[in-house]
């Protein structure tokens, strides 16, 4: 692969509701798919500009998502059964040591994967006529508009998005003291 697909976390909490009260001594390792295929829509719901959007992230849309996930689970348990955890004597909650192949874990990341809000390319970027904003970061067809945030990403960057919004920030400043 080009670049990082699948990022595993460990927090030293418990980190899921169906978890309460929480387990003495218990922390979570957690997987999130960084270069996903499925794709969501935002879409006018109206004329009105008060009209509230109609949002369909699209979550697991492309089965190539929840494969990755799947196997994401599968690494987790994979480093919580080696020696650098041994001394926590871990004890598998969720999806819990009952659920050993792969449908069972497909239909575990289907009731339980959520997001962490790292949404990018409502507004994409580029060069074609197709994208909502220009290379620089000018909005298509109205004048004196630009938008500087993660929706102009064309795709979502391997890691939180967080760096790339800054730099994305920072080269809207460029541009706008360029152009004045």
């Amino acid at each position: 692969m080009p670049r990082p697909d699948l990022e595993v976390f460990l927090f030293h909490i418990p980190f899921h509701p169906r978890l309460l009260p929480f387990p003495p001594n218990s922390f979570t390792l957690t997987v999130a798919a960084m270069q996903p295929h499925s794709r969501g829509t935002v879409r006018l719901s109206g004329a009105d500009p008060e009209d509230r959007p109609l949002i369909d992230p699209g979550y697991l849309g492309d089965g190539r998502d929840l494969a990755t996930l799947v196997q994401g689970v599968e690494l987790a348990r994979s480093l919580a059964a080696t020696d650098a955890f041994e001394a926590w004597q871990p004890r598998e909650l969720l999806p819990g040591p009952g659920v050993s192949d792969r449908d069972g874990l497909a239909d575990f990341v289907r009731e339980n994967a959520g997001t962490y809000f790292h949404h990018v390319g409502t507004c994409r970027m580029g060069g074609d006529e197709q994208s909502v904003v220009d290379p620089r970061l000018r909005v298509r067809g109205v004048d004196g508009l630009r938008v500087a945030d993660g929706s102009i990403m064309p795709s979502i960057v391997s890691a939180n998005t967080n760096a790339a919004c800054v730099m994305i920030g920072e080269m809207a400043a460029g541009l706008i003291r360029a152009d004045a």
